[in-house]
C-alpha cells in the first residue's frame, strides 16, 4: 500500500520534537560537566594556593624561631643587630659572653622586647606580622588566680558576679579533686546539662576551654586579642610581670 504525502509529513512532525529534546538532553549534560569541571578546577587552584600559604607559613615560623634562638641576648631583650651566635655552641649549650649580655642594640626596632612585641617577615610573596610573647608574662588558665582570670574576663565584657562563677567552674574543671567550689561546677552539674564531665585535669591547649561550663557561651575566647593574653602553660598563679604586655599589666593594676 502507497504511503500517501500527508501521512510522510505527519511522521516527520513526530521526529523533530525528539530530535530537539536530545540535543536538550545532551547540552545540559555538557552545561553540568562544564560546571563540575570549573569547580574542580577553582578547588584544585584554592587547595594549591593554600598549599602555598601553608608551606610560606611554615617556613616563616621556622625563620621566626631561628632568628630568635641563635639572636644574641642583651639587657631588657634578645638583639636582631649583633648578628647571628653560632647555631652550634646554641646546640652544645655555649654560654654567651658577659660583655654581649651587657649590650644594649640601637633603637627599639632592633630588640626582640621581653615584654613581647610584633614583627613583621616576608617570604616570597607572603607577609606575614609575627607577634610573640613570653608565655611567663601571660596569665595561665590552668594555673592562674581566680582572681585574675575573672578580671580578665570583665575586660571582655563579662558581667563581674558571672565572670567569678566562670573562673570558679575554670579551676573546677581543672585541679584534681571532685569538690565543687563556690559557684564553679562538678560532674553532676555536667551530668544535669547532658555534657562531657569535667577532665579534673589541665587543660591541654587553650582551645580546651571551650568545654567548661558557660565557657561555650563566650565568643571571644578565639579572638587574637584574647589569646594574646593567655596561656595553657603551667607558670603559676600571678604572671611574671616584667614580661607581661601592657593588657596584662592592666589587670594587675586593677587587681591592687
Amino acid at each position: 500500500m502507497m504511503r500517501t504525502a500527508s501521512q510522510r509529513s505527519g511522521d516527520a512532525g513526530f521526529v523533530l520534537p525528539s530530535v530537539l529534546a536530545y540535543i536538550a538532553v545532551a547540552m545540559l549534560i555538557l552545561l553540568v560537566g562544564a560546571q563540575a569541571l570549573e569547580r574542580a578546577r577553582d578547588a584544585s587552584l584554592a587547595l594549591q594556593s593554600d598549599r602555598v600559604l601553608v608551606n610560606a607559613l611554615d617556613d616563616l615560623e621556622a625563620e621566626v624561631t631561628y632568628r630568635y634562638l641563635v639572636s644574641a641576648p642583651v639587657r631588657y631583650g634578645v638583639s636582631m643587630t649583633q648578628g647571628p651566635r653560632d647555631a652550634m655552641g646554641l646546640i652544645l649549650g655555649t654560654p654567651v659572653e658577659q660583655s654581649v649580655n651587657e649590650t644594649a642594640p640601637q633603637g627599639a626596632n632592633a630588640l626582640w622586647r621581653a615584654d613581647g612585641g610584633m614583627i613583621g617577615f616576608q617570604r616570597d610573596t607572603v607577609r606575614a606580622t609575627i607577634e610573640y610573647r613570653d608565655v611567663a608574662g601571660l596569665l595561665s588558665l590552668n594555673s592562674g588566680d581566680p582572681d585574675l582570670i575573672a578580671g580578665l574576663l570583665q575586660e571582655f565584657g563579662v558581667e563581674k558576679s558571672k565572670a567569678t562563677g566562670l573562673a570558679a567552674r575554670l579551676k573546677d574543671y581543672t585541679d584534681e579533686d571532685t569538690l565543687r567550689r563556690p559557684l564553679g561546677a562538678e560532674r553532676a552539674d555536667y551530668r544535669m546539662r547532658q555534657l562531657p564531665p569535667p577532665t579534673n585535669s589541665p587543660l591541654r591547649n587553650l582551645s580546651e576551654v571551650t568545654r567548661v561550663m558557660g565557657w561555650e557561651e563566650l565568643d571571644f575566647v578565639s579572638d587574637p586579642d584574647f589569646l594574646s593574653n593567655v596561656t595553657a602553660s603551667l607558670t603559676g598563679p600571678v604572671p611574671k610581670w616584667a614580661f607581661s604586655p601592657a593588657s596584662v599589666l592592666a589587670m594587675r593594676d586593677e587587681a591592687s
